[in-house]
């Protein structure tokens, strides 16, 4: 019987909810907001490491220094504000609203760090100076290396400062030393710039990038820190205002709806999505031994930075395009409010209830 009265009051609240204008205009401008926090998480290591050009291990470690702890202050401070100044429903909103624009105006500088690919032969440059590459996923061979399988990875750096994917693809024919000291000689294809015999060497791993590229780099980690400083001085508002706008019966199960919904449409379709628009970048795919395609080796970063950017800010300043219209039906709201707690108290003056005006100023 009890279980019965729980369904029969269920339906009613959920109606109560999805009905609620200012509650589905949070959800969605939170959707959208979330949906750009998991983007930009769950590919900034990736990102940093194709346009900066820095290990793996170090991008992740140095992201994690210099994230956490503004994390930790922003949120910190986000509680101390609201205590400080004692912000209800309207001054929660614009408190959300000033950070999450502001975060947003940290980004767009980093349309402006950015790297040229380096020089990959048969890729992102010919193997002769005097050659244009017309079909990049069709020149990886050429006569000075045919024969080379297409699968292989092994970077290597030639003295031309051209990058080939593997020491046979620079035609080299001989090998001085042993692991990370090896150096490749007698390198036909790096012969093909109008180097001579004796200066067709390679060694191994990539060229290095410009010396601004690590300048670059730490300059994109330290707007990072201060974007995810400014962002997390709102966190404290966000939870209170989901908890705010909705009747006090229904607090928990508005919370329980809220969460789900953030989690089913904005923590997993995006990183899906997302990672399929980066596979347009790919400029070079491995390859497995069966033949099958294998991880992206290389992208275009160029076209990388704007898809990653371009789709972070855009998701974000839609959300907070809708944050600010939720921000001003917040203000008629608390307006609203006062007007008829005005009229109580000029009726029923001993009704006046002095904590429910600060929670709503």
């Amino acid at each position: 019987m009890c279980d019965l009265k729980l369904l029969l009051n269920f339906w009613p609240s959920i109606k109560h909810l999805f009905t609620s204008g200012i509650y589905i205009l949070h959800l969605i401008c939170s959707v959208l907001a979330f949906n750009a926090f998991v983007i930009s998480i769950t590919y900034t290591p990736k990102y940093l490491e194709q346009q900066f050009g820095q290990s793996a291990s170090k991008t992740n470690f140095l992201i994690g220094v210099m994230s956490i702890p503004p994390l930790v202050l922003g949120m910190f401070l986000s509680g101390w504000i609201m205590k400080r100044f004692k912000l209800g429903l309207l001054g929660s909103a614009r408190l959300m609203f000033f950070t999450s624009v502001t975060s947003l105006v940290c980004i767009i500088p980093y349309f402006a760090l950015s790297c040229e690919n380096i020089d990959v032969a048969g890729i992102t440059v010919p193997y002769q100076r005097t050659f244009e590459v017309q079909d990049v996923s069709h020149d990886l061979l050429t006569s000075c290396n045919a024969g080379c399988p297409d699968f292989l990875w092994d970077p290597v750096c030639g003295q031309n400062g051209v990058t080939y994917i593997s020491p046979c693809h620079a035609g080299c024919n001989s090998t001085l030393g042993t692991r990370q000291n090896m150096t490749f000689h007698g390198c036909t294809c790096i012969q093909s710039w109008g180097l001579t015999s004796g200066n067709s060497s390679a060694v191994l791993g990539q060229c290095s990038r410009e010396s601004s590229c690590t300048k670059m780099f730490y300059i994109y980690l330290a707007l990072q820190s201060l974007a995810f400083f400014v962002y997390c001085l709102g966190t404290v508002p966000f939870f209170l205002i989901s908890l705010r706008i909705v009747d006090p019966m229904l607090k928990s199960l508005s919370m329980g709806i809220f969460l789900l919904v953030l989690r089913v449409f904005g923590g997993i379709p995006a990183p899906i999505c997302f990672g399929a628009l980066i596979d347009t970048t790919c400029l070079k795919w491995g390859q497995n031994k069966s033949g099958e395609r294998g991880a992206c080796r290389m992208y275009d970063i160029e076209t990388f930075r704007y898809l990653f950017l371009g789709l972070v800010s855009s998701l974000q300043a839609f959300s907070y395009t809708l944050l600010w219209i939720f921000t001003t039906q917040i203000k008629k709201k608390v307006q609203y409010d006062e007007k008829m707690s005005k009229d109580i108290e000029l009726q029923y003056p001993m009704l006046r209830d002095p904590e429910q005006e600060n929670n709503i100023k």
